[in-house]
């Protein structure tokens, strides 16, 4: 009898040892696919491989972007010459309204280094890049004397610490219907309501500025948040001029798709990715332009392209 007991645990235990043992859901770390496929709403089997395959692009896009920075990152090395490098490989400053408080005194560095965040006064400062083609961002930490930065023979007085990439998602707005399928519609309901703006507007915008009184140039980026310079408004049936106080001219401005701007003209120009270009000339001089990007099925208004009249 004992015999046959002890025959039937043994059984009993080899059978468990084989039977596949439940797995806590809190203990398995998921791959980075998991994880995007787990954060994708419930959606039909197409719809989530779209969505899968968009992400896995923007993430490669991303990369290709930080490989073009990386050669140029190294601790010690004179901030002069990553900036030069950063200029030249697609990134642009990040401007911060609040640098001059940050800094404080005159802070003349934050309109000779757009791109400065802040410095402390034993000589740590923090500027901040972003890439033209994504949302990709990199911060960047120096120590040393920033007001001899470019001065010849001196740069080294200037130098990076340390550096971080940050991803910042371009598309907060993905699921907001668009406005109108048409861009001329989009654009008399983008200018005439502030909800429309916000939701159809970039998180940064690329804005070309005047650098100096030589009249250069220079290409920033802005949160939208601090971006005030979309100065058309919509009512009555046509478009209107609207002025630094928020006046708006009665004079409607006339809509054409003609590339050449002429004066009181509003000109929408498309180009072959669907973008478009719009442009209005104002008085004798006065006036401004927008890029408007196509995607996820609309508009968003990205770039203010062309620096004003001095």
């Amino acid at each position: 009898m004992h015999g046959k007991q002890i025959i039937g645990l043994v059984l009993f235990s080899l059978i468990t040892a084989c039977s596949p043992v439940p797995v806590s859901s809190q203990s398995k770390t998921p791959s980075s696919a998991d994880s995007t496929v787990n954060s994708l709403p419930s959606a039909s089997p197409q719809a989530v491989e779209e969505k899968s395959q968009t992400l896995q692009a923007d993430s490669r896009s991303s990369r290709s972007h930080w490989s073009g920075i990386e050669s140029s990152l190294e601790k010690e090395k004179p901030y002069a010459e990553f900036r030069e490098m950063a200029l030249t490989s697609g990134w642009v400053p990040v401007l911060d309204p609040a640098c001059k408080s940050n800094v404080g005194g005159a802070a003349e560095i934050c309109d000779r280094l757009p791109e400065l965040v802040s410095c402390s006064a034993d000589g740590y400062c923090k500027m901040q890049w972003q890439h033209r083609q994504s949302s990709v961002k990199l911060e960047v930490f120096t120590y040393g004397d920033y007001g001899k930065w470019n001065v010849p023979g001196q740069q080294d007085a200037l130098r990076m610490t340390s550096w971080s990439f940050i991803t910042a998602d371009q598309r907060s707005t993905e699921t907001s219907a668009c406005p109108a399928q048409e861009f001329e519609p989009f654009l008399q309901a983008f200018a005439s309501d502030q909800a429309i703006r916000n939701t159809f507007t970039l998180p940064q915008i690329q804005v070309t500025e005047l650098a100096n009184e030589d009249l250069d140039t220079r290409v920033v980026t802005v949160p939208k948040e601090q971006y005030e310079d979309f100065s058309i408004a919509y009512a009555d049936g046509a478009f209107h001029f609207v002025d630094h106080q928020g006046n708006i001219d009665p004079a409607p401005l006339m809509v054409s798709r003609e590339e050449t701007p002429a004066r009181m003209r509003l000109n929408l120009v498309e180009r072959a990715n669907g973008d478009y270009f719009v442009k209005y000339v104002y008085g004798m001089s006065e006036g401004n332009s927008w890029v408007f990007k196509r995607q996820n099925d609309c508009w968003y208004l990205a770039e203010d392209p062309e620096a004003p009249s001095p």
